[in-house]
């Protein structure tokens, strides 16, 4: 009897992670405006405002830039239905931080779908999107820099 509720168990478990996988969509990430091709972009995918002001993704991921053409580098991530918000750091010397001098970001930085134009964090409203099943999943996110030559 223990046997049966053991392969049951498993069982369900598999088809449940099975069910799960199916849920995940694809989602396109296309970064404009890179400066350079060293380094990683490192994105951090955030569910709501406070997870975001208090810097907690729930998911993070990393792309290496040596793949950028003409400032431009295109990305997959899978990812479940629901309403999301990434923020960026282009983190050129690969030390996993964004670089200051002065109080002024020397690294490039960039969010979902949104241009931010102050030194201020923004609200994630400004910046949230919606993954959808049965549709194309794509977010733009054009990377500034505070000075560009470096």
């Amino acid at each position: 009897m223990l046997r049966y509720v053991i392969v049951l168990i498993l069982l369900t478990n598999f088809f449940k992670t099975d069910f799960i996988c199916q849920e995940s969509k694809t989602l396109l990430i296309n970064f404009s405006n890179l400066r350079n091709n060293k380094g990683y972009i490192r994105a951090g995918i955030y569910l709501d405002n406070n997870s975001f002001q208090d810097e907690l993704p729930t998911r993070t991921v990393s792309f290496k830039k040596e793949k950028a053409k003409n400032g431009k580098l295109k990305a997959e991530v899978l990812i479940n239905e629901g309403e999301y918000g990434i923020a960026v750091l282009d983190d050129e010397n690969n030390n996993g931080k964004m670089d200051y001098k002065f109080f002024i970001p020397q690294e490039g930085y960039g969010f979902s779908n949104y241009i931010h134009s102050t030194l201020q964090k923004p609200n994630f409203v400004k910046f949230k999107f919606t993954v959808r099943k049965m549709m194309i999943n794509e977010v733009n996110i054009p990377m500034k820099y505070i000075l560009w030559n470096q």
